[in-house]
């Protein structure tokens, strides 16, 4: 799923910002100076389906993406009449984007007449004061039945959804450099302590458990170039470069989840560290190591600790959709869908 958003005003910006740089692989915020640009690009490939010419969905890019674009808001707010209404007007007649409106200032008199005229969504102040959820996309495509272009490429196989503001990683650490930002894959894994391990166990053995199960983890993600990023108390992070297809990580979970079953028998892990659940996604974050790492502030971080804390239960491993169609085939079997987060 791909979602544009061309805003004028600051209400717009703060109530769409935050899920636009946790989320970036789903939610664009561009000026709406932008908009002439990319109805042009979207008119086009309108004309191009129409005419029976294969096509991809009807995309807009700027050079960082040329993925579909599923749901398109415009922010009216300010815009003279006959401008709001030849944009919108222009908007509706492309027939693979659902269209929003967005009213942070309640100028529209009648917003049921353009429902009737087709947008798929209208948000004025009072809603639009509230923080906006990824959920409310979905609900809105499947009330108008379009189904996300990256769903499409997923199940006909075709290809990977196009990440927005993708920024390739190098494979090799050595290349990768502490206060740049960079697009990897991030694995979180989080250990799920029996009751009463951490108040009945001694502390020193706590400790050494979860050294033991940490350098476990590092020897299963190493052969995929991932890295264990940071720890705190009993959960972690893992990297792993990316250059907009690899599905490798996913080919490491799959070993952390069987290698558990060796570690204990090896006497390399005890059952202190048994129960863990993983989540993996793909975003950008700013690349820093060392003691840097204990202080980042970054709304990707903080997404996959949420995603994988809140939303991942004891023993799964849950993978976003960006991820699952870059799974290799033979393991797609093994994953069912388990809902939307955020």
């Amino acid at each position: 799923m791909r979602v544009l958003i061309f805003y004028n005003s600051k209400e717009i910006e703060k109530s769409f910002g935050s899920l636009c740089r946790s989320r970036n692989s789903v939610v664009e915020l561009r000026g709406r100076n932008e908009l002439g640009s990319c109805l042009s690009v979207l008119e086009r490939s309108n004309e191009n389906l129409a005419d029976g010419a294969h096509g991809d969905g009807a995309g807009c890019g700027d050079g960082r993406s040329q993925a579909a674009v599923d749901l398109l808001y415009l922010d009216v707010s300010g815009m003279p009449a006959a401008q709001r209404t030849k944009s919108l007007r222009r908007l509706l007649a492309i027939n693979r984007t659902a269209v929003g409106i967005l009213d942070p200032q309640d100028d529209l008199a009648d917003p049921a007449a353009w429902i009737r005229e087709g947008a798929a969504d209208y948000i004025g102040a009072k809603a639009g004061a509230l923080r906006m959820k990824p959920s409310r996309f979905e609900e809105v495509l499947k009330w108008r039945n379009v189904k996300p272009e990256s769903v499409v490429e997923q199940v006909n196989g075709v290809s990977s959804p196009q990440l927005p503001n993708l920024i390739p990683s190098p494979t090799q650490w050595s290349r990768i450099h502490p206060g740049t930002e960079y697009s990897f894959v991030m694995m979180y894994v989080g250990l799920d302590l029996e009751l009463g391990v951490s108040t009945n166990s001694r502390a020193a053995m706590l400790q050494n458990s979860l050294k033991d199960f940490r350098a476990a983890l590092k020897e299963q993600v190493s052969p995929f170039h991932g890295r264990l990023w940071f720890w705190k108390d009993t959960a972690g992070l893992v990297l792993f470069p990316f250059d907009g297809e690899s599905g490798d990580a996913i080919v490491a979970a799959m070993r952390i989840v069987l290698g558990r079953l060796f570690w204990q028998a090896e006497g390399r892990t005890n059952y202190i560290t048994k129960n863990f659940r993983l989540a993996i996604d793909v975003g950008n974050t700013v690349y820093s190591d060392g003691s840097q790492r204990e202080t980042l502030v970054s709304d990707m971080v903080n997404y996959m600790f949420h995603l994988g804390g809140k939303h991942a239960k004891d023993g799964q491993c849950v993978i976003s959709e960006e991820m699952l169609s870059r799974c290799p085939e033979g393991l797609r079997s093994y994953f069912v869908p388990c809902g939307s987060f955020g």
